[in-house]
């Protein structure tokens, strides 16, 4: 109950607070604004640390903390809110396609996320204690070889594999842990996440430009946006004495929406290229498998840059 209090409503309590304050206190721009970092600072320093000190692990042994789950939950709930009561009679008769893009998107990303969110990542089988897998490797040791065995799953980790201290579970080719999902990503979700990452830009994107064309209508109260004397820019902040909600959350879904998760889709993009996972790319000197019998670089997943695009985002990559 602790975690679920203090990772998941704090977080979900202190949006919608500042949020309100937006609304209610404009000129009052400090207040809100340290709220909605003190939210962001709770869900991202160290907060596999955080849990593991303040509340323990669970009964599986994982440290999973939903903060950045109930995070995306509340800003999407704060940017379907402002659509619905701020910007639909402004953006459906002039903008009817892009209104039913931001509706579709939103839709199919919210039933991605569950997906990725809620299922199973790829998962290896735990063994219930050593003695199968002394059978397994004992053969192995006799030719010489070396086995990869996880101490705390006990099992031979197959390549491109790894155990996810977080989750406190092997994942088969596993890519990173992903704090948005509280999740990993790997064989059995890489994909829906990518899609779903994808959708997260494509909304974000709709969802500033209609915010951004109903803003005159919003706050033209004093003729500001009719001034020809001011650029763009200037009328744009200036508009905060009036909405500053509206623009703090257009700034907002810019830099913590389109830009950042623009940025993991390029990076998403650029692994792809090379068939590589996030964990080889970011430890590729650590894995042999990755290295020739000279110690040069050599990944023996590479089918190509377009085969690799496919087997990545596609038809999903080997594992093992």
């Amino acid at each position: 109950f602790k975690v679920f209090l203090a990772f998941q409503v704090l977080p979900i309590l202190l949006t919608f607070m500042c949020v309100a304050l937006l609304r209610s206190l404009r000129p009052l721009l400090s207040v809100p604004l340290v709220l909605i970092i003190y939210a962001q600072l709770i869900a991202r320093l160290g907060p596999r640390r955080m849990v593991e000190k303040w509340f323990g692990a669970d009964s599986d042994g994982s440290t999973r903390n939903p903060a950045l789950t109930s995070l995306f939950l509340a800003n999407s709930a704060v940017d379907v809110y402002m659509y619905l009561f701020d910007f639909m009679h402004f953006t459906r008769s002039a903008y009817p396609t892009i209104s039913l893009i931001l509706a579709a998107t939103s839709i199919v990303m919210g039933l991605l996320y569950l997906e990725t969110r809620l299922g199973d990542p790829g998962y290896l089988k735990r063994q219930l204690d050593g003695h199968g897998v002394l059978q397994q490797f004992t053969p192995m040791l006799r030719e010489g070889r070396v086995p990869d065995l996880c101490r705390t799953c006990w099992i031979l980790k197959p390549r491109r594999s790894k155990h996810c201290s977080t989750c406190n579970r092997c994942v088969s080719t596993f890519d990173h842990h992903c704090n948005w999902i509280n999740n990993c990503a790997g064989h059995g979700n890489y994909r829906l996440f990518i899609a779903e990452a994808m959708l997260f830009t494509l909304a974000c994107t709709t969802w500033i430009f209609l915010a951004g064309v109903s803003l005159p209508a919003l706050t033209n109260q004093n003729g500001r946006w009719d001034d020809p004397d001011r650029s763009t820019l200037s009328k744009f902040f200036g508009a905060g004495a009036d909405r500053a909600d509206v623009v703090f959350w257009i700034v907002y879904n810019f830099v913590g929406g389109s830009f950042f998760v623009t940025a993991i889709v390029s990076l998403a993009v650029h692994n792809g290229w090379q068939n590589l996972t996030m964990n080889e790319w970011l430890n590729r000197s650590r894995y042999d498998y990755l290295h020739d019998s000279q110690g040069r670089f050599n990944n023996p997943y590479d089918k190509g840059g377009f085969r690799n695009l496919m087997e990545a985002f596609v038809t999903g990559r080997s594992h093992g």
